[in-house]
């Protein structure tokens, strides 16, 4: 196992992300029964740092973080309001966080703050965060 149980359980464990997504974060896609709001996260590249010396451990990864809310009813807007609260509280668990593992967790950087993609049809918000995360296998 990698990075992610680390920052699966990063996730969980902050209290403000926790009192707004409950139990719902995802290592991966979304599941077809899952409920919203919710957070799901994937590795997008990874490269070893280090690279040429006798233990190249030293990883970087790229994970994009999804953060997703549902409008109730067409034409309001709470989901809009939810997704940018559910964005704040993963910035605030993940950006330059270090933590303990397997796998060590060095540090984490974000990358990007939340590029938003709406789909109005199904009264979705999505706000996509990126951060690179330093880990030693």
């Amino acid at each position: 196992m990698g990075w992610e149980v680390t920052i699966g359980a990063r996730l969980a464990a902050h209290a403000g992300l926790a009192a707004l997504v409950s139990t719902r974060i995802y290592a991966g896609l979304v599941p077809s029964t899952g409920a919203y709001p919710c957070v799901s996260f994937f590795a997008v590249g990874e490269e070893l740092l280090l690279a040429g010396t006798a233990s190249p451990t030293l990883r970087s990864t790229r994970i994009q973080v999804d953060c997703w809310a549902r409008d109730a009813d067409p034409g309001e807007t709470s989901g809009y309001t939810a997704g940018l609260a559910i964005r704040d509280q993963v910035l605030a668990a993940l950006d330059r966080w270090n933590g303990a593992g397997p796998p060590l967790v060095q540090q984490v950087f974000t990358e990007t703050a939340g590029l938003y993609v709406p789909d109005p049809d199904l009264l979705m918000h999505h706000f996509a965060v990126d951060f690179t995360v330093w880990w030693q296998a």
